[in-house]
């Protein structure tokens, strides 16, 4: 029987629902067998590797992220691309110009900003790609652009 993770109420410390949620990264990121998943299937490729990551640092367009609890060095750095429609230059006719990792500008009158924005912290699923050339962020948190009024 599996432990039951504990309902958030208003006003809980944040501190009381790390541990458990501590436990549950350690439980994905233990995992040694590699998670089927639909961008492997969709590709006749097979398993998709997914692992639960820790935002270290924003770049102008990717993410620098590592395991949750790992010792900082370098080695253990995954560059994280962001999903496509999150980062194209151009769509249906529309030219996007990036300010920074959050911020845009739409046609170069439009403000535009990230909803919610990355922050260092941030927790996000990510799945390798391309056959392992590289990794992106699965968007579990629907991220998406908003027009800044």
């Amino acid at each position: 029987m599996s432990k039951r993770i504990p309902r958030v109420v208003a006003g809980t410390a944040v501190n009381r629902l790390r541990q458990p949620l501590n436990r549950i990264i350690d439980r994905v990121n233990s995992n040694s067998e590699v998670l089927a998943g639909p961008v492997g299937a969709l590709e006749g490729t097979g398993a998709t590797t997914l692992l639960l990551v820790e935002i270290k640092a924003l770049n102008a367009a990717n993410l620098t992220c590592v395991l949750p609890g790992t010792a900082d060095p370098e080695e253990y750095d995954y560059e994280v691309e962001l999903p496509q429609t999150l980062n194209e230059s151009s769509r249906s006719g529309v030219t996007y110009v990036y300010t920074d990792i959050n911020n845009r500008t739409a046609d170069g009158t439009e403000v535009q900003q990230l909803t919610p924005i990355y922050i260092v912290g941030d927790l996000l699923m990510i799945s390798e790609a391309n056959d392992g050339q590289f990794w992106i962020d699965l968007n579990v948190d629907g991220r998406q652009w908003a027009k800044v009024p």
